[in-house]
């Protein structure tokens, strides 16, 4: 029997596609986003009324990652109707970008809201399911901006960061209960991503900044040209689903997706990351069995 799958930010750019791919694979999918019948009602009509005209098993469900209420009922919900999760796919999140020192810290912690803290609580609602089969997937979007940090996006930057190193530490121990928490780190992508970042807001702190305070916004104008020349977004969906179906025991931990030449250089930085994680281990082994 196909696995069900749950997946977060399902109403856009990695998320949606994803959903759409796996549930025409046969998968029973859970397509979660917030304010499913009033915000964004448009996008829950256009993957039910695909998921109708195509027979396939896809749901759009509410959740809102910020709200453990919200996480509670949407999990409940889904192993109400399946008995359990076998996949759980982390993908929403949002960006900021602009001078570090013009935003709020009320606008990062909403970011890490989102990006960080809504993926820790979503994963301790589902976990208790997965422990008890002994068995399951967690795949956390992350970035290549983890391994590559760029220019005006140091929240963002920080926020997948966090999810890396999350993300490896707990796959160190859910592995312990047949479980895997792995990491996906997509490049640039015409997601729509670009268009719902958020810019700073101290004008007074960015006054101070003379002719350099609208760059961010300068640079930011130049992007969708950019990304219009980047690889399809189904291309990260296609590799969701490769990685879903490998065998557990041959699965990765990371797996990048990009275009080059950011494909290449974060493999090498996962590798050396991983080699010196190795022996960190290793030695850590030693030092307790002595």
């Amino acid at each position: 029997m196909k696995k069900n799958i749950l997946i977060t930010g399902a109403s856009s750019g990695f998320g949606k596609e994803t959903a759409l791919l796996l549930a025409r694979k046969g998968y029973q999918v859970f397509a979660s986003l917030r304010n499913k019948d009033s915000k964004n009602k448009t996008f829950t009509d256009e993957l039910q009324g695909i998921a109708a005209k195509e027979n396939l098993q896809l749901e759009v469900i509410e959740l809102d990652v910020t709200n453990t209420s919200s996480i509670d009922k949407a999990v409940e919900y889904v192993v109400s109707k399946t008995g359990t999760i076998d996949i759980l796919i982390n993908n929403a999140g949002y960006g900021g970008f602009g001078w570090t020192e013009g935003f709020t810290t009320e606008q990062i912690r909403q970011m890490f809201d989102v990006n960080f803290f809504g993926v820790v609580d979503l994963n301790k609602a589902v976990l208790p399911y997965m422990r008890k089969k002994q068995d399951g997937l967690i795949i956390h979007i992350s970035s290549i901006l983890a391994k590559l940090p760029t220019i005006f996006m140091s929240g963002y930057n920080a926020s997948k960061f966090a999810i890396d190193g999350y993300a490896e530490s707990l796959n160190m121990e859910t592995n312990q209960f047949g479980i895997q928490s792995i990491i996906v780190q997509p490049g640039f992508f015409n997601t729509g991503f670009a268009k719902n970042m958020f810019f700073n807001t101290d004008e007074k702190r960015l006054s101070e900044f003379g002719e350099l305070a609208n760059m961010p916004q300068q640079m930011a104008a130049g992007y969708e040209a950019i990304l219009a020349m980047m690889p399809p977004v189904s291309l990260v969906a296609e590799n969701l689903l490769q990685l879903i179906e490998t065998p557990k025991s041959e699965r990765p931990l990371r797996t990048v997706v990009s275009a080059e030449p950011h494909n290449s250089l974060v493999h090498q930085i996962n590798e050396a990351s991983a080699k010196a994680t190795q022996q960190l281990n290793e030695a850590m082994a030693a030092f307790q069995n002595q």
